[in-house]
């Protein structure tokens, strides 16, 4: 009896969890679209309209929290500043937040304003 149930266990195993697991992904996946969208509303609420904060959001996986990315171009980190209370309100308890900048644009020599001579 045991020799019949021990195979039909380990395949029934061998196929059901990886179903297990895909439907848990899944699921995951899906709050943290739910939560990339109250975020991302709230920082459009907060800045009265679309703007250059980009909005990221990662889901939980085992063993680490979900993390919500606020990225902006450099210069502009007060954007982010503007729109942090209305981010916090919406974050969940099991999510963290990044906040990343991009670099700011170096202005080349050849750029700067240069002193003109005098005609007379």
């Amino acid at each position: 009896m045991l020799d019949v149930i021990a195979p039909v266990v380990f395949i029934g195993v061998l196929v059901l969890a990886p179903i297990g697991w895909r439907v848990w992904r899944d699921r995951q996946e899906e709050q943290a679209l739910s939560v990339r969208a109250g975020i991302a509303a709230a920082v459009r609420q907060a800045l009265g309209g679309d703007s250059l904060v980009s909005v990221q959001v990662v889901a939980p996986r085992p063993l680490r929290n979900g993390r919500v990315i606020l990225s902006v171009p450099g210069g502009w980190e007060w954007l982010v500043q503007e729109a942090w209370p209305r981010v916090v309100r919406r974050m969940p308890h099991d999510y963290e937040l990044v906040v990343r900048a991009g670099e700011r644009p170096a202005v080349p020599a050849s750029d700067r304003a240069e002193v003109l001579r005098r005609a007379a």
